[in-house]
């Protein structure tokens, strides 16, 4: 079993700042205890909870994502897995822009 380091990241990010940086969102919803993988495949990528509680799993870390939190991606984390959580639906979105 893989231990797994449990990231701190997350952060708390207004609408109007992402939707000045970034094109429109990819989003998701996820049914609770549903598991989905996501390849990162460039730099500037954000992933962002809309409601539901994120457990993200990238190489040997993890962060914890609650409503409107969010994490940077970056292609080094590779494929990464999110799943719902705490028993209820997860809706979130991942965002793409340039620097």
């Amino acid at each position: 079993m893989v231990a797994l380091k449990v990231s701190s990241s997350a952060v708390n990010v207004s609408n109007k700042l992402f939707a000045k940086w970034f094109s429109a969102p990819v989003r998701y919803e996820l049914t609770r205890g549903e598991a989905q993988p996501l390849r990162v495949r460039s730099d500037y990528q954000w992933l962002r909870v809309l409601t539901g509680v994120a457990w993200v799993a990238y190489n040997e870390n993890a962060a914890v994502l609650r409503d409107g939190e969010a994490i940077k991606l970056s292609p080094e984390m590779g494929q990464i897995m999110i799943s719902a959580e705490k028993g209820v639906p997860l809706s979130f979105e991942i965002l793409r822009g340039e620097e």
